[in-house]
């Protein structure tokens, strides 16, 4: 998973569509690294900056790529693709940030972040230590 299954999807299913500060963005999706719930939304974490969004994650979530993001925590949503590695703190995403896990989507989110890295690079992805 990664660019090369974003850009087989549809063209209106390759970008997100985002209303922020009442300007309209279209966001590629492999751009996305992860998002968070914010005070009157979300704050999505792209490749380039951070942009807030007057939607619920739940509704950023809904319109996502399924195999792809992954909500990890009741107020964290991760792309897969951008994970760097995964340990007892949580996901290390490619921008530096650590996105926690909560203890009950642990094993779930585990499994599938390994499954990631068996597609993509035929490597287990174990879960290290912090």
């Amino acid at each position: 998973l990664g660019k090369e299954q974003i850009e087989s999807l549809s063209k209106e299913d390759r970008r997100l569509e985002i209303v922020s500060d009442r300007c309209r963005f279209r966001l590629p999706l492999y751009d996305v690294v992860w998002a968070e719930s914010a005070r009157r939304g979300c704050l999505i974490h792209s490749s380039r900056a951070a942009i807030p969004a007057h939607e619920p994650l739940a509704s950023l979530e809904s319109r996502l790529a399924r195999p792809i993001f992954l909500r990890c925590q009741r107020g964290f949503l991760v792309n897969l693709c951008h994970v760097r590695r995964l340990d007892t703190l949580g996901f290390h995403m490619s921008d530096g940030a650590v996105v926690p896990l909560s203890r009950n989507s642990r094993a779930g989110a585990a499994e599938r972040y390994r499954q990631l890295c068996l597609l993509r690079h035929g490597e287990t992805g174990e879960i290290r230590n912090a």
